[in-house]
């Protein structure tokens, strides 16, 4: 049947987008991290390539001299800190009954339910949910058996009791577990059983995440503490609600060589609130660095995590401007404030709220206020996920806390990780590496005479190593040994090492607003550690959707309708239809048709809608929403219901392109 009047709409909406408040100003030349100075940039080349510029040198003969710093974690206890974290982070669970795996896959949009898998070597595989009718015995009606397995290999393994083709059953309504044999059907040839909970996991809520996470913050300031003299000093501040036990400071300022374990334990008993009132755990923050006495001369760190919006359900500009004027002085007065946002389909308020509360607006003024000079460097406001928020305390946490490492030529090696959206140079040839003098200061920042080989100055020789996993690295240049700064004489001495290279919008990048050029991986090591991690500049890159549908018939079409807005609630203006079939000759992996749409406005927010469904016909939905990443591509399946493909009264079809509708 020609379906072109009923549509069953598949939505998905998608965008990335960080829109930030700014201003010109002379930009500051580099910045400096446990005693290394650096600075990198992206330039936009115009024609789908970057200029990738980084600069590197040590301001002194050993690098990461060790400074007691103060560091207050202002951590986000809201209610929905209780949600699942996602892929990517996996706890081991107490129970595991089918109810819960039921509840998770049926509506994940409403359940705060957790995804199950078994862990088999390193891989993690998603346990899924079966029923079998089957009839009782001696005729006397029939009944279903519940059962969880895990697919390997197109191999089912049952999570059941030991012996042949057993599976867990589980009752409902007494809710009860038996173990039964069943019939052979149900299973899969070779299926195999398992009953042994060792390897079965779930994966954490948002509150457990956070907390592993600022354990190993706490750990790695501890690492870092000076060996001798003044320590690190910690504090931990939570917020969510307006009430005195909702938002406080549950470990005041505490010395991390003495405290460590009283740290860590305040961080095992947080337990979530209510709202999301950044400004009263800000507010508190301040107070408590004021009240720190005898550590003037000390950096002072501020640390903000957030998984939603400021305010009690919604954004609300009030509490946002108020947290942002509450870190202005803070800022202003030489303090580092890295906010850490975990928070699902961000708007772009968020996403400004985040930056101007962050040290990448040292001098904004609320949310509408003058944005005032912008840190060239940004970086202060990072977007977190499962995955990846542990290993973003750490690096924050060296940060804010020194390294005493010497930075020579045998073991530093300076390391540029480009992201999947770009493609490195191929051949070591096209990486160039120069040298710069330092030959004196003004506004308190080192100046540098010309860039030239390293021979050319009487250097020896700076390698660039192969380049592989799109990673371009250097050997051979000695930071300590060519520390910069006074002569002592009243010259000036050193050098700093400068790597430029071009990078390539690749044909699989998503694109959005906000694109990071290199991984959190970038930086300087030293015998594999990484002792400084480089800023992350981020570009403008257009955006490209994909599209794969499956199931398609014989000479069946499928459309497609894109939509865009400014905002992800709209409103959504059509901009274009897309028609697939068997005969286009894009192809997916699979060989199922598939359609790009290429060179879309970054900052826009797109939604695709399928305009045609068979009643016979269910869609398999893999709904994503994400702040930074597309998942492409966007996959739409037919999935036939107990009927002939080629029965015309079942197609999903726009087989008559006469009868297709119009692209406008």
């Amino acid at each position: 049947m020609k379906n072109s009047l009923k549509y069953i709409a598949t939505c998905f909406t998608f965008y990335a987008s960080m829109l930030v408040s700014g201003g010109t100003a002379l930009a500051q030349p580099y910045q400096v991290v446990n005693g290394i100075g650096f600075n990198k940039t992206a330039t936009d080349n115009e024609d789908g390539t970057f200029t990738i510029d980084l600069e590197a040198f040590v301001m002194g003969k050993v690098a990461g001299e060790v400074q007691p710093s103060d560091i207050a974690l202002v951590l986000d206890l809201s209610g929905s800190m209780l949600d699942s974290a996602g892929d990517g982070t996996y706890i081991k669970p107490t129970k595991i009954s089918y109810a819960l795996v039921r509840d998770r896959q049926v509506d994940k949009s409403t359940k705060k339910g957790f995804d199950y898998y078994y862990k088999d070597g390193d891989t993690y595989y998603k346990f899924n949910i079966g029923t079998h009718r089957y009839e009782l015995p001696n005729g006397s009606g029939r009944s279903t058996r519940y059962y969880i397995y895990y697919t390997k290999n197109s191999v089912n393994y049952y999570l059941g009791a030991n012996g042949a083709e057993a599976v867990t059953m589980f009752n409902e309504s007494t809710e009860t577990w038996t173990q039964a044999g069943i019939e052979h059907s149900v299973t899969s040839t070779g299926a195999t059983l398992l009953w042994d909970m060792t390897n079965v996991y779930r994966t954490m809520d948002k509150l457990e995440l956070l907390k592993d996470a600022s354990i190993k913050f706490v750990n790695t300031i501890a690492d870092n503490n000076p060996t001798e003299g003044e320590s690190h000093m910690v504090a931990i501040v939570i917020f969510s609600g307006t009430s005195s036990s909702e938002t406080r400071t549950v470990k005041d300022f505490t010395s991390i060589a003495t405290g460590k374990d009283e740290l860590i334990s305040a961080i095992q008993g947080l337990r979530t609130g209510s709202d999301t009132r950044t400004d009263l755990g800000v507010n508190v923050a301040i107070t408590d660095f004021n009240n720190l006495a005898g550590r003037d001369r000390m950096p002072d760190f501020m640390v903000v995590f957030t998984d939603g919006n400021p305010g009690t359900s919604t954004f609300d500009s009030g509490v946002a401007s108020d947290a942002i004027n509450a870190t202005k002085p803070f800022k202003e007065a030489g303090g580092t404030v890295f906010a850490v946002g975990m928070i699902a389909n961000a708007s772009s308020d968020t996403h400004t709220f985040m930056n101007r509360l962050s040290s990448n607006y040292p001098h904004a003024s609320g949310m509408t206020g003058d944005a005032g000079t912008p840190d060239p460097q940004g970086g202060y406001y990072i977007q977190a996920n499962g995955a990846n928020l542990t290993s973003i305390f750490e690096n924050i946490a060296q940060q804010a806390s020194a390294v005493n490492t010497a930075v020579t030529a045998e073991a530093a090696v300076t390391v540029d990780v480009v992201t999947t959206s770009f493609d490195a140079p191929t051949n070591a040839s096209a990486v160039s590496v120069k040298v710069a003098p330092c030959i004196g200061e003004e506004g308190g920042y080192l100046i540098f005479g010309e860039p030239k080989t390293a021979e050319e100055y009487g250097l020896p020789h700076i390698t660039v190593n192969p380049i592989q996993d799109n990673t371009v690295s250097t050997t051979g240049f000695d930071y300590s040994g060519n520390f910069c700064g006074p002569d002592g004489q009243g010259g000036y001495t050193g050098y700093k090492q400068i790597i430029s290279f071009v990078i390539t919008i690749n044909d699989s990048a998503t694109g959005g607003p906000s694109v990071a050029t290199n991984a959190p991986t970038s930086g300087i090591y030293i015998n594999d550690e990484q002792l400084l991690p480089f800023n992350i500049p981020h570009v403008k890159v257009p955006v490209q959707i994909w599209i794969e549908k499956r199931g398609l018939v014989g000479d069946d079409s499928a459309v497609f309708t894109i939509y865009y807005s400014k905002s992800p609630s709209g409103p959504w203006t059509h901009f274009t239809k897309v028609v697939l079939n068997n005969s286009v000759e894009l192809k997916s992996a699979l060989g199922y048709p598939m359609v790009k749409i290429t060179g879309l406005e970054p900052t826009n927010y797109y939604r695709i809608k399928e305009d045609a469904w068979s009643w016979s016909y269910t869609v398999d939905n893999p709904v994503r929403y994400t702040s930074e990443v597309i998942n492409n591509p966007f996959i739409f399946v037919n999935t036939p219901r107990d009927i002939k493909e080629t029965e015309d009264g079942v197609r999903n079809v726009f087989n008559d392109p006469a009868n297709l509708p119009s692209s406008k």
